[in-house]
């Protein structure tokens, strides 16, 4: 029987690199975008909130 996680077979696309772990940084968090932007979707394995599912994970997104 497989579990229906929501983060189920996504051990390595939540992996880090080496030597990235830890929370981001607030350069990363405090990004400003300006309308029509394009913007990848990546999801970080160390915020827990607000998580993207892995069907979105590296898509592009226009920011409106």
């Amino acid at each position: 029987m497989r579990s229906n996680g929501f983060r189920r077979g996504t051990r390595k696309l939540l992996r880090k690199d080496f030597g990235k772990r830890g929370m981001p940084g607030l350069s990363k968090i405090l990004q400003k975008f300006k309308v029509g932007d394009f913007v990848d979707c990546k999801i970080d394995s160390s915020v827990l909130k607000g998580n993207a599912t892995q069907v979105l994970s590296w898509k592009d997104w226009h920011y409106l």
